[in-house]
């Protein structure tokens, strides 16, 4: 099983947008939210999902267009 490091997971992220847009609207600390996205989604495009979000949300103030990273 592949794990978020792993590009494909990546690749597979980009086709599923809204596995990312879901992760962004959860707090990353609440194991509730999170088992939720992982009924919808692949555990490891979840937290891929999660490490996407948390980076952009570090980004913000820092970089022109942290939510497009």
């Amino acid at each position: 099983m592949p794990d978020w490091r792993d590009i494909s997971v990546w690749r597979r992220l980009a086709d599923d947008p809204e596995a990312v847009a879901a992760a962004a609207r959860v707090d990353p600390h609440d194991a509730a939210a999170i088992a939720r996205l992982r009924r919808s989604f692949d555990a490891d495009l979840v937290s891929a999902a999660l490490e996407l979000a948390e980076a952009r949300r570090k980004a913000v103030g820092k970089i022109d267009g942290a939510e497009r990273l």
